[in-house]
C-alpha cells in the first residue's frame, strides 16, 4: 500500500475508533453529576452562549470565569442549537474529528524528522493510542487543546523545515508562501492559550526556539509573524474583558491557585476556601489571600517544597492518563503489592484477572513505550535537531510549568502526542537498524 493510501486508511480507522467510543457512552451522563468537570463546562458554556441558566440547578456566572473562553464556546454552541443529549453527540463527533486531525499532524512531523516510515508509524501509534481515543469522548478541554497546540507545533515544524537557517539577508523570511506557516502557528498557539491558560507563555519559548534554529537574521521575520498572529487573537479576548467586565486578563486567571495547590497539596476547592478564610466579603480579595498563602507554603520550608514538587511531578509522569476511566484497583498498586508481599504465580494470576487489566495494560504500554522509543527517536534523529526542537521545547515547557503548578497525569497528557511522534521516529530507526540491507549483486 502506498504512503498516501496507507495514511488515509489510518485516519479512517482513527476516526471510527473515536466515534465508536463516543457513541457507546450515555449522552445524558455528562449532565448527571453537577459537581463533575463535564457538567461544569456544559453549564457555563450553555449560559455563555444563550444567556440562560442551565436546567440542572447549577448557578453560573460566565462574567466571573477564571478560565479562557474557547472550550466554553465549543460546548455552548451545540447546546444552543440542539437538545441536551444531541448536543453531547455532536460535541463528541467534533472531538473525534479534531483528534483524528492530530493523527495527520503527527504523521507530518514524524515524516519531516525521520522520513516516510517514521511518519506512518507515528500516525498508526497516535491513531490507536488508547488514552487519545478515550479522551476524544470526554467533555473536557484536553482534546481541543491538544488539537490547537499540536497544530501550532506542526505549523512551526513545517515552516522551519522549509527555511534556510543562518542564510544571507536575501534569504530572510519575506511575505511569501513560506511565511504562512508562522502565521498559522501563531493563530493555533493563541487558540490553545484561550483553551488552556497554562499554554499562554509557550509562544515566548517558541520565539527563542526559532532564533536558535534559524538565527536572528533569518528568524526575525518568522518571529515577527508568529508574535503578531498570536497577539492578534489573544488581545481580542483581553479587550473584550476590559470593555465588558472592567478586568484586565491575558488568557485566564487562577495561576496562583495552582501554585498554592502545588505547594500545599490537593484539597476540595470549598475546603481550601474555608482553610484560607475566603468567604463572604473576603472573597473579593481571594487572589491576594491565595498568593500570600502560596508564598508562605513555599518559603516556610523550601527543601520540603522542592522535594514535594519532584515527587508529585514524577508521580504524574509515570502514571498514564485515562486509567481513571476504568473501575477497580490501580494496576500500579496491584503490581507493587504483588512484588512486595507475594511474588508468586498465583498472585500474578490475581493481578492479571483484576478489573480492566487489558485496557489498563495497554495504557501503560503506550505510555512507557512512547517515553522509551521517543528517547531513541531523539538520539537517532540528532542531526535533525532543528526539526524536532519545537517538540522537545513543548515537552520541557510542560514539565517546567508543572514543577511549579499542581501536577496530574491529565495535565501532562497533552505532551504525549509529541512523544508518540518521536516514538514513531525511534521505532522506524530500530526497524531500519534490525533489517539487513540487501547487498547489491556484482
Amino acid at each position: 500500500m502506498r504512503g498516501g493510501k496507507a495514511l488515509w486508511a489510518i485516519l479512517i480507522i482513527a476516526f471510527l475508533l473515536r466515534v465508536a467510543v463516543g457513541l457507546s457512552l450515555d449522552p445524558a451522563r455528562p449532565y448527571v453529576v453537577a459537581s463533575d468537570d463535564a457538567a461544569w463546562y456544559l453549564a457555563n458554556g450553555y449560559t455563555l452562549m444563550t444567556g440562560d441558566q442551565p436546567s440542572n440547578g447549577m448557578v453560573t456566572k460566565p462574567e466571573t470565569l477564571e478560565q479562557p473562553p474557547v472550550y466554553f464556546v465549543f460546548v455552548g454552541i451545540p447546546q444552543a442549537l440542539f437538545s441536551p443529549e444531541t448536543a453531547i453527540i455532536v460535541i463528541r463527533l467534533l472531538q473525534a474529528l479534531v483528534s483524528t486531525v492530530v493523527v495527520y499532524f503527527s504523521c507530518r512531523m514524524a515524516l519531516l524528522i525521520g522520513g516516510r516510515g517514521a511518519g506512518l508509524t507515528a500516525a498508526a501509534i497516535t491513531a490507536i493510542a488508547p488514552a487519545l481515543v478515550l479522551e476524544a469522548a470526554q467533555i473536557k478541554t484536553e482534546t481541543l487543546y491538544i488539537f490547537f497546540l499540536i497544530g501550532g507545533i506542526w505549523s512551526l515544524v513545517e515552516g522551519v523545515s522549509r527555511s534556510k537557517p543562518h542564510a544571507r539577508e536575501d534569504a530572510a523570511i519575506k511575505w511569501t508562501k513560506n511565511a504562512v506557516w508562522f502565521v498559522v502557528a501563531g493563530n493555533f498557539f493563541a487558540l490553545a492559550a484561550l483553551t488552556r491558560a497554562v499554554f499562554v507563555a509557550f509562544p515566548l519559548l517558541a520565539v527563542v526556539v526559532l532564533i536558535i534554529i534559524l538565527g536572528w537574521r533569518v528568524g526575525r521575520g518568522s518571529v515577527l509573524l508568529l508574535v503578531m498572529a498570536y497577539l492578534s487573537i489573544m488581545l481580542v479576548w483581553t479587550v473584550y474583558n476590559y470593555a465588558a467586565q472592567g478586568r484586565l486578563v491575558f488568557g485566564g486567571y487562577g495561576f496562583t491557585s495552582f501554585v498554592y495547590l502545588g505547594a500545599a497539596g490537593w484539597d476540595d476547592p470549598g475546603a481550601v476556601d474555608d482553610q484560607l478564610g475566603i468567604t463572604g466579603a473576603a472573597g473579593e480579595n481571594a487572589g491576594a489571600i491565595i498568593t500570600n498563602a502560596a508564598q508562605e507554603a513555599i518559603l516556610s520550608d523550601i527543601p520540603a517544597y522542592l522535594g514535594h514538587r519532584v515527587q508529585e511531578l514524577t508521580g504524574a509522569l509515570i502514571q498514564p492518563h485515562a486509567t481513571e476511566y476504568f473501575g477497580g484497583e490501580s494496576l500500579k498498586n496491584l503490581v507493587v503489592k504483588w512484588l512486595q508481599e507475594d511474588g508468586s504465580l498465583n498472585g500474578l494470576s490475581a493481578v492479571v484477572s483484576a478489573d480492566a487489566f487489558v485496557p489498563k495494560l495497554a495504557l501503560y504500554g503506550f505510555h512507557f513505550g512512547a517515553l522509551f522509543f521517543g528517547a531513541i527517536g531523539l538520539i537517532a534523529a540528532r542531526k535533525q535537531w532543528r526539526v524536532w526542537l519545537p517538540l522537545a521545547a513543548f515537552i520541557a515547557y510542560t514539565l517546567a510549568v508543572h514543577f511549579v503548578l499542581y501536577a496530574l497525569p491529565r495535565y501532562l497528557f497533552p505532551m504525549m502526542p509529541l512523544w508518540w511522534v518521536l516514538a514513531g521516529v525511534g521505532l522506524a530507526a530500530c526497524w531500519k537498524a534490525l533489517t539487513p540491507t540487501p547487498s547489491s549483486s556484482i
